[in-house]
């Protein structure tokens, strides 16, 4: 049973993920770890054990807004002292301030609606990938500043990005990252998304959409109101997640699907 637990899944297409059954069985810094963490009704929890040093550390908290898992990494990086590798620590690259500036935008993985916001810090020379700052290490390459995340910018003719692919050294699949074009709807243009959205998968759960002064919202019973946020065409953003409308032949709306992390592509039909 523990070996089923800890042989990590493999995909379609013959990729290996880090996660098992139940279980992710990854390498810290050289050393074979098997951890998981969890959360509940504002409660985390990390539990992590390195079988090949006999040690375990669990982290609980009582309280979101923590990191129990960083904690669990810190006690460990003192029991682990010596036998793990030195910590990466990538060596930037000296890049023109325009070159960065030209990436800001926002970017879209097509394949689950995810969306990447790009930013740029002109006074701190400071570039941001999804609110983490990364540094350049080449002309078309960034990387977190230990190394854990890199990404490679596949420019346009005029030099500007066009594609970013994301990769975290082989732990999980690339992910493809297209800059969208910028989305500024006047609110008679939000007129045309308002109305009621119905999801048969959750059971004839209704999104009621509308525009309130200038801005497009939806809600939903008891008392949920949520104001979208325009990112893309079509696409709106609202508490992280992401709510692409849909169009039939005529260019009319007839639908919206949503990407929230674990959900993607669940389908309202306008009614």
């Amino acid at each position: 049973m523990v070996d089923l637990m800890e042989t990590r899944g493999r995909l379609n297409d013959g990729f290996t993920i880090e996660y098992a059954l139940g279980l992710n069985v990854l390498d810290y810094r050289g050393v074979r770890e098997v951890s998981h963490g969890g959360s509940t009704a504002g409660y985390q929890t990390f539990l992590a054990r390195w079988p090949d040093e006999r040690l375990s550390v669990v982290v609980l908290c009582n309280t979101t807004g923590t990191n129990p898992g960083g904690y669990a990494h810190q006690v460990a990086d003192l029991f682990l002292a010596g036998k793990l590798n030195d910590p990466v620590k990538v060596k930037a690259a000296e890049v023109p301030a325009e070159t960065l500036e030209r990436l800001a935008g926002v970017y879209r993985e097509k394949m689950t609606d995810a969306v990447l916001h790009v930013t740029y810090d002109d006074k701190g020379k400071t570039i941001r990938f999804g609110g983490q700052a990364v540094v350049p290490t080449a002309a078309n390459m960034l990387s977190t500043e230990n190394g854990a995340r890199t990404y490679t910018v596949d420019s346009g003719a005029p030099g500007d990005a066009v594609r970013i692919t994301e990769s975290d050294g082989g732990r999980s699949k690339p992910r493809i990252w297209e800059r969208e074009l910028p989305f500024a709807p006047t609110p008679p243009q939000l007129g045309a998304y308002a109305g009621d959205y119905v999801c048969e998968e959750l059971g004839g759960l209704v999104y009621t959409v509308y525009v309130e002064g200038e801005a497009l919202k939806v809600r939903s019973r008891p008392a949920q109101r949520t104001t979208l946020v325009p990112t893309f065409p079509d696409g709106f953003v609202a508490g992280g997640n992401t709510l692409r409308f849909t169009r039939n032949a005529k260019g009319q709306v007839e639908g919206f699907r949503v990407y929230a992390g674990r959900v993607r592509n669940l389908r309202f039909a306008k009614r």
